[in-house]
């Protein structure tokens, strides 16, 4: 086992490298954006040009629509041609990188396969397919369709992923070296600092449910264009006498998203619950001076 505890401390921390990349390209897009459009005289000027209503209005709305999920942004009125083309801006800089990082999360299947972590099959499966979908069959797909199908989701979906996995793969990184040092003889209390514990298992409140509306909103920004073109549409007849209409498989895949949402959300929730609890016993034991000889019994779990 203990080349599998240094692959998996290998994979994680390549996995937050990748993601950190990814995360830091939407930033300095967005520097730059807010430097061109709120800050015009540069960000190097004095305290009161910098402080002024109209430019902190202006970076409050550009958070703003960093963040927001796709429908609300529609509302506030995210579609004027700057925004398009920052947006755009941010799909080329960070697409390439997000195919192959994402795709090769696929491994943490076999992981959990050949046991080297202890996590939910159904539910990796589940995670990683429905993020795939979106993101080859969708996004990918539909870049050169950026304003027509993409541009009021792309941006969610990216700040809610990519702030996500850079938190969860540095976690990861930690809790594995760690396992692969102390060979397996610390818990996770013990080589995870609590505040990244805290946030691993808190971001998802506010950000699991951007990023699956944001998926939800990009398939629906892409059904038009995949009736016109007839995207990945085999009709009958045909030597293997076979039909299948991509619009169709996108609505099916869409109503997954009820039974989904909430049983992942449910699922993220007893874990946030069980492993706060733990850190909480933890914190209490350690700062205790007459348990300071125990050991926690919660173990290190790699999901």
């Amino acid at each position: 086992m203990a080349y599998g505890k240094t692959w998996i401390f290998v994979y994680n921390l390549v996995q937050f490298g990748g993601w950190s990349w990814i995360f830091l390209e939407l930033c300095l897009c967005s520097f730059q954006f807010l430097e061109e459009k709120c800050f015009a005289g540069g960000l190097a000027g004095s305290t009161e040009a910098l402080f002024q209503p109209a430019k902190l209005r202006c970076a409050a709305y550009v958070l703003v629509g960093w963040w927001a999920p796709p429908p609300l942004r529609a509302f506030l009125g995210f579609a004027n041609s700057n925004w398009q083309r920052f947006e755009f801006q941010v799909l080329r800089s960070t697409l390439k990188p997000l195919l192959v990082f994402q795709t090769l999360t696929l491994l943490e299947l076999v992981h959990t396969v050949l046991g080297w972590v202890r996590a939910s099959l159904a539910t990796t499966a589940l995670q990683i397919c429905s993020r795939l979908f979106v993101l080859w069959f969708i996004v990918a797909s539909f870049a050169s369709k950026y304003e027509e199908c993409i541009n009021t989701g792309y941006l969610a979906l990216l700040s809610a992923w990519s702030a996500t996995e850079v938190v969860r793969y540095a976690y990861f990184t930690v809790l594995s070296y760690g396992n692969m040092a102390s060979r397996g003889l610390l818990s996770v209390h013990e080589v995870v600092p609590r505040w990244l514990t805290w946030l691993r298992y808190s971001l998802f409140l506010v950000l699991y449910p951007i990023g699956v509306s944001a998926e939800i909103w990009l398939v629906l920004g892409a059904l038009p264009w995949i009736r016109e073109t007839n995207f990945l549409r085999v009709r009958m007849p045909n030597t293997f006498n076979f039909a299948f209409d991509f619009s169709i498989f996108c609505a099916i895949a869409l109503l997954g998203y009820i039974p989904g949402l909430p049983f992942l959300y449910g699922h993220m929730l007893k874990q946030r619950k069980r492993h706060l609890a733990a850190a909480r016993r933890h914190a209490t034991i350690t700062d205790s001076p007459a348990q300071t000889t125990e050991r926690p019994a919660h173990r290190a779990k790699l999901d």
